[in-house]
């Protein structure tokens, strides 16, 4: 039976060896925007075929709004975010992480996530409908929002999801999320 010392020492070179790098790489195609665009013109088919299936990895949504944007700050953003969905489930703002006065043309942090099947979550908070119960951002459905403001999103692949190693995988996904959400501080989801 290992003892606590030796299952920490394991875990320490797991976020040392795979974790960090990942999230090095992340981050780095964030500066260089290597994203993909949503808006309301977006072809679902054309932009969903970019996005990997079965691929296990982590996620992150940026939002930009337009310079005729009725939206000056983060309190109207707040309303427009609640108002903007007639019915389910959504995922809850961070007041403490919106600026008082948004900037137009200016990208903010607005969600990161992970999951085993990036294609199926994305496309959850892309185009899940509001009467469908998982929480998403569902973006489709707030038309409202789209008319001021852009999102794209980045993704990184971490692996294959292989049920045998589901709670590596896990690890790995939820240490890198968080690190991601340390890092950029999104003003939609966990606290």
């Amino acid at each position: 039976m290992k003892n606590y010392n030796t299952i920490f020492t394991e875990i320490s070179g797991f976020k040392t060896e795979i974790v960090d790098p990942l999230k090095i790489q992340f981050l780095e195609s964030i500066k260089a925007k290597q994203s993909l665009i949503f808006n309301q013109n977006s072809d679902r088919d054309t932009l969903l075929e970019k996005i990997p299936k079965k691929i296990c990895g982590v996620y992150y949504f940026e939002l930009k709004f337009y310079i005729t944007a009725p939206i000056n700050s983060g309190v109207e953003f707040a309303e427009y975010w609640k108002n903007s969905l007639v019915e389910g489930n959504s995922s809850k703002i961070n007041y403490k992480r919106i600026p008082f006065i948004i900037e137009k043309e200016h990208w903010y942090p607005l969600y990161v996530g992970k999951r085993e099947d990036l294609n199926s979550r994305i496309t959850e908070h892309l185009y899940k409908p509001s009467n469908l119960n998982t929480y998403a951002l569902r973006l489709n459905e707030r038309s409202k929002l789209l008319e001021h403001a852009e999102i794209r999103f980045y993704f990184q692949e971490v692996c294959l999801f292989n049920k045998e190693y589901q709670s590596e995988i896990q690890y790995i996904l939820t240490s890198l999320e968080s690190e991601i959400r340390k890092s950029k501080e999104p003003w939609i989801g966990k606290q």
